[in-house]
């Protein structure tokens, strides 16, 4: 996959299996639905927009009588004609879809303002390649992330990176539709200059590690889901003498006061 590569963490669009404090409120349906919309509009920060698989469609509509509206539609779609085949190294499990692409604008950004940085979706349960399978572009890569807590499944994917030749590791959440290309490229950046790089997050977690070495002793000990997460992961790496850039602070959509506000954004 080369030097440099990108990896999103993803959940399969289940529910009651996904964003379930925003389930409290408007039912599991409704923040399924939620959550692949927020998905579907990540991905697509991240490549030109396509046509829409007539056969499978972006967004499913909130069940009657939800509360859930969806944001604006920032450039959606996927090509049609992908296909997955297995990657060369076939002990890997990693699947890469291939296929052809139309192209345009997303979000502003020209059909060429595409990340320099192979990209790799890592999905949660381990049997949800198919559910997973619209959501790859071309020469994308889909890995399962394994067993254990966030920390565990972190390192893993890590371990197997730079055990594969990655130089520059940036990794990233699927609950912020917000992050660009532009992002991605300044973690990239300042990986020249730091260890770490970390994009904090408005509940104290972060929306994006990137790492220049595997650095597993970070994900030691941290509280997930909690607001601990950003101070004792820049604890640890103080404790490791690491040097950490930190890019901008974004937003997690993660309860119905969330995605009201991402509705209200002009």
């Amino acid at each position: 996959m080369g030097p440099q590569r990108l990896v999103i963490f993803v959940k399969a669009p289940r529910g009651g299996e996904v964003k379930t404090r925003l389930a409290q409120s408007i039912g599991p349906e409704a923040a399924c639905a939620a959550y692949r919309h927020l998905v579907e509009t990540l991905l697509a920060n991240f490549d030109a927009p396509h046509e829409p698989d007539a056969r499978t469609p972006l967004t499913r509509p909130a069940p009657s009588g939800s509360t859930l509206s969806p944001p604006p539609r920032r450039g959606e779609g996927w090509g049609e004609g992908c296909a997955l085949v297995r990657s060369e190294d076939r002990n890997r499990g990693s699947w890469q879809a291939v296929g052809s692409l139309s192209s345009g604008a997303v979000s502003g950004q020209s059909a060429s303002r595409k990340p320099q940085t192979p990209i790799e979706l890592r999905f949660t349960p381990d049997d949800a390649l198919a559910e997973i399978q619209p959501w790859l572009r071309e020469g994308w890569r889909a890995r399962p992330q394994g067993g254990g807590d966030l920390g565990e499944r972190l390192k893993r994917a890590c371990a197997e990176h730079f055990a594969d030749g990655c130089e520059h590791l940036i990794l990233i959440g699927s609950d912020c539709p917000d992050v660009t290309v532009d992002d991605i490229e300044r973690a990239r950046a300042s990986l020249k200059h730091s260890d770490v790089v970390l994009g904090p997050a408005t509940d104290g977690g972060y929306w994006l590690i990137g790492l220049n070495a595997p650095h597993l002793e970070l994900f030691d000990e941290i509280p997930w889901s909690t607001d601990k997460v950003l101070a004792r992961t820049l604890a640890r790496a103080e404790r490791l003498q690491q040097r950490v850039a930190l890019l901008r602070e974004l937003r997690d959509v993660d309860t119905v006061e969330d995605w009201q506000r991402l509705h209200r954004r002009p």
